[in-house]
């Protein structure tokens, strides 16, 4: 199977592992966005606990400040847990409907598209350079080298 299929100065994904690819990110999507929404969990978190403490009085009180401290530590690491949670069940997906059809991780297989999209639309070489290295560390990572994978359309 290749992966990949070299046209005009440009790669691109197979046909078939492209709408794949597309039903997996449809499916991972409601995953996607619970770890977007979760990063907006630390500024709000951090303006309410602002109010709250302007709010029920003076801060002299021991247990109120100890109660703000912990919160606003506790705010990346709920972050965290939630992106772990997004992540674990988007490989959860792509590991019992995708990986048993196509044979690699769609989860890779998405960041490789996605840095082929970013190595076509950058504008100067350091750009073009980093993004052909995450092409190759992906492709490799699915376990087929960029260099071998490659096919020359007509």
């Amino acid at each position: 199977m290749s992966l990949m299929v070299e046209g005009k100065s440009r790669y691109r994904i197979e046909p078939r592992l492209e709408e794949l690819l597309s039903k997996f990110e449809h499916d991972a999507e409601p995953y996607d966005r619970l770890a977007a929404y979760s990063l907006l969990l630390i500024p709000i978190g951090a303006v309410a606990i602002a109010l709250m403490l302007f709010l029920t009085g003076p801060i002299t009180i021991g247990w109120k400040v100890y109660l703000a401290m912990a919160s606003i530590m506790g705010l990346p690491f709920a972050t965290y847990a939630v992106s772990l949670y997004a992540d674990r069940k988007k490989h959860e997906i792509s590991n019992t409907k995708y990986k048993p059809v196509t044979g690699i991780c769609m989860c890779d297989l998405s960041q490789l598209r996605y840095h082929m999209i970013r190595f076509e639309k950058a504008d100067n070489y350091a750009e073009k350079a980093r993004h052909a290295r995450m092409m190759e560390y992906y492709a490799e990572r699915i376990g087929l080298g960029l260099n071998r994978c490659l096919i020359s359309t007509r």
